[in-house]
């Protein structure tokens, strides 16, 4: 976090807080807000969960994804005992933004099948990577520290059965292809895109499911005593803009939680995303993706 922060070139900011209902303050243990603070860089509030608690949750939401998500809650039940927030914004300028000329409209080809007519940006860049399933190339933001990384399933395969296969090893992969002996024709279109989810179920999957069981969740290292805290809700919202000059990109997600208790001959490769196609905002010393979605279709 304090080397994202430190980035003069691009804004990249993550912020947490904690939120306490104060009908249930002196339950929580102060250890775990320490550490929370420490290793999190966690701001804590107590308040009591009424309107003007909600209010003041989406103002902070509002605050640290710099105006790109303005709301995540509608309201608070009282018996709700804290909520955890974490916020991520990124505001990054292209090192090579895209000139007026390389901009025109072109189709693409949505996960419907149909076709729309959008705003497509043209360019040559010089990271490719490809695998037996999937293409991609390398755009990078100001400073060269972060980049804009595509992957696009090779014809024939949609976006959800690139997905299906894909784990954190085909990631690495996927990157570690990364080459530069080649000019990469590149063609990508402007969008706009906001989503947002309840996650219980997506967690729930993957295994998470004492901590949504009244009755078998243990959070005691939270508050005490064991059983007397659960997770009612993880709310997740984003939003991602790609344009001419820059990308904008905002992510924030609650926790709610209740109680009962260069080559010798130069080669080219041609990346066109005129149809649906993975994309990462990533930290290009290591890889690792800080946003990662998909296109399924251009808004």
């Amino acid at each position: 976090m304090e080397r994202y922060h430190a980035n003069e070139d691009v804004e990249l900011h993550i912020a947490n807080s904690i939120w306490i209902n104060n009908l249930f303050a002196e339950e929580i243990n102060t250890e775990y807000l320490d550490r929370a603070n420490q290793v999190f860089d966690a701001t804590a509030r107590v308040l009591p969960f009424d309107a003007a608690a909600v209010n003041e949750i989406n103002g902070w939401v509002d605050e640290n994804t710099n105006g790109m998500i303005d709301r995540l809650l509608d309201s608070l039940e009282p018996d709700t005992v804290l909520c955890l927030l974490n916020a991520t914004a990124v505001e990054a300028p292209w090192a090579k933004p895209y000139e007026d000329a390389q901009v025109w409209e072109d189709d693409f080809t949505d996960a419907a099948g149909q076709t729309q007519t959008v705003e497509m940006m043209h360019g040559t860049e010089a990271d490719y990577f490809e695998t037996e399933d999937a293409v991609g190339f390398l755009k990078y933001y100001e400073g060269g520290e972060y980049g804009f990384l595509t992957i696009l399933p090779k014809e024939g395969m949609t976006v959800e059965e690139y997905l299906a296969g894909m784990t954190g090893e085909s990631y690495r992969e996927f990157y570690n292809t990364g080459t530069q002996a080649y000019k990469v024709h590149t063609m990508m279109p402007k969008f706009t895109y906001e989503y947002e989810l309840t996650m219980n179920d997506v967690l729930y999957a993957l295994g998470v499911k004492d901590a949504f069981d009244d009755s078998l969740a243990d959070f005691s290292g939270i508050a005490s005593p064991a059983g007397d805290l659960y997770i009612d809700l993880v709310v997740h919202k984003t939003f991602i803009e790609v344009g001419q000059y820059e990308t904008r990109a905002a992510a924030v997600t609650g926790v709610a939680m209740m109680t009962n208790a260069m080559p010798i001959e130069e080669e080219y490769r041609e990346v066109y995303l005129n149809r649906p196609f993975i994309y990462a905002i990533i930290d290009t010393e290591t890889g690792a993706p800080i946003f990662i979605g998909t296109l399924q279709s251009v808004q």
